[in-house]
């Protein structure tokens, strides 16, 4: 049987000096690489020939596809350029290559599943997020379940000319192509496609009596470098992902509470459905709170998709589970007209069903909050009659600084807006320009009051193209004023 040790070490990333010892000659150490200044004592370096993929991806392909570089191998240990042998390889060798229940091993992940390692990769923004969502909700279509197993990809020994191996190993590197250069996404799923089954080295990656795992210990292209702005920025550049200027201006951009919107498929995210990207600006003025013991009350609950599988009782409240992962200690409420209990209500989040065109039902929901709010927002019906009843209702129990927002300003549907009805999009700008404003549903005096306890109104646009042109100024922040006071009940 031959054998061979193998590492691959493109441009940008770093290559551990390895020094073990190496009782057994016969086999060979050979690391792949498109940097033609790489020397090394311990590796043979052979040249990777230079394609038109970025440095992840070129790397990958090596690692993926031994049967095609190693032809003349039967077996290989695959480390990262980020690893040191602890042992001798050819006792690595002596234990697991002679094993015939499988032709594959690998370290087991502590996560032990892919959706949790793309919700790691989104959260440290080592990968474009729309990728990785895209990719997951493929495997999800598929019926890959969760909690599946998750390989660590950092050592592989492999009899790489397997023939149920190699096909894998092929479909492996199509999705790395296709998806996430991250190939731990997608290893699993593949194995569960194909009933293969794979053995594990003791321990894990970082933590194990084969290995050290060195990265971090010196420079490397970060995992979150941004290489599209790198390469607006360097024209120069030749190879996607590669570059000296590895400072915060090319990180790829991190928002929490986009990415958890993009998680539970809401609408105020940037990636699903009218993906108005709502998320961005929430966190703007709600970061500092997060982990504060907050009340939250949000208005209307539905997605069209969730109704549209069950029209009767509702088991989703995407924008709930949201606001529940980035409140840990927040009270959570929800208000529909629509009937949400088939919805597992997270500890902390409950849903009131009612109609907030009605004020007696807006009141017995007040009765069963914690007041005061701390926070307020409107993404129900979008009917102005509807906004208004609302906020003439709710905003004298709002905290002092509190918020109170509206969504879809831009928007009233046609089956719900009554003729001649003041826009709420029309009464908010002219309250941000302090000039009269007037509303059907709300008495002149009690809108006078809820103006003299506005710090601001602001307005953004939404992100929504499919909508159609009109965008702007869909999106209202409304702060009340510190000084000013909260009902009670």
């Amino acid at each position: 049987m031959r054998k061979v040790v193998y590492t691959v070490a493109t441009k940008g990333f770093c290559l551990a000096e390895q020094n073990c010892s190496f009782s057994d000659p016969s086999i060979d150490r050979i690391c792949f690489t498109d940097d033609e200044s790489l020397t090394s004592d311990w590796w043979t370096v052979v040249a990777l020939e230079k394609g038109f993929l970025d440095s992840h991806r070129e790397s990958r392909r090596p690692k993926l596809l031994p049967h095609k570089y190693l032809e003349g191998y039967d077996c290989s240990l695959y480390i990262d350029s980020s690893l040191v042998f602890k042992t001798d390889p050819a006792d690595i060798f002596d234990v697991y290559a002679s094993q015939t229940d499988f032709s594959f091993f690998c370290f087991p992940h502590p996560r032990n599943c892919i959706y949790k390692e793309a919700e790691a990769v989104i959260a440290y923004a080592y990968e474009d997020e729309q990728t990785v969502r895209g990719q997951m909700d493929a495997y999800r279509l598929q019926g890959y379940p969760e909690n599946n197993g998750l390989i660590t990809g950092g050592m592989l020994l492999r009899h790489h000319h397997h023939p149920v191996l190699k096909e894998l190993s092929e479909e492996w590197f199509e999705h790395v192509l296709a998806y996430s250069k991250r190939d731990q996404l997608s290893f699993d799923f593949l194995a569960f496609k194909k009933q293969f089954s794979y053995g594990t080295f003791p321990g894990v990656i970082s933590d194990n009596p084969l290995v050290d795992w060195q990265a971090g210990k010196w420079g490397r292209v970060a995992a979150d470098f941004d290489s599209r702005s790198y390469l607006v920025s360097a024209l120069s550049a030749s190879r996607d992902g590669v570059g000296s200027l590895n400072k915060n201006l090319f990180k790829r951009r991190n928002n929490y509470l986009n990415a958890l919107a993009n998680k539970y498929k809401s609408d105020k995210g940037d990636i699903y459905y009218n993906s108005h990207a709502y998320a961005e600006i929430y966190d703007k003025y709600l970061q500092g709170l997060r982990n504060r013991p907050v009340t939250l009350l949000e208005l209307g609950l539905l997605r069209h998709d969730v109704q549209s599988i069950s029209p009767s009782i509702l088991n989703q409240a995407p924008s709930l589970s949201m606001w529940h992962d980035y409140f840990p200690a927040g009270e959570i409420h929800g208000f529909d007209i629509a009937d949400f209990s088939g919805y597992c209500c997270p500890p902390g989040v409950q849903v009131h069903r009612g109609d907030m065109g009605v004020t007696d039902d807006l009141m017995a929901m007040l009765k069963k909050v914690n007041l005061p709010l701390d926070i307020i927002i409107d993404d129900a019906s979008h009917a102005s009659h509807h906004q208004q009843i609302a906020f003439g209702t709710l905003f004298s129990y709002l905290a002092p600084g509190g918020f109170y927002f509206i969504e879809d300003l831009n928007y009233q549907p046609v089956l719900l807006e009554r003729q001649g009805d003041f826009k709420t999009l029309d009464i908010l700008r002219k309250i941000a320009s302090s000039k009269p404003s007037f509303s059907n549903y709300i008495n002149s005096e009690n809108l006078k009051a809820i103006v003299a306890d506005i710090e601001y109104v602001r307005l953004y646009d939404s992100c929504d193209r499919a909508s159609g042109a009109d965008f702007r100024d869909s999106f209202a922040v409304i702060k009340k004023k510190k000084r000013a006071k909260a009902k009670t009940i």
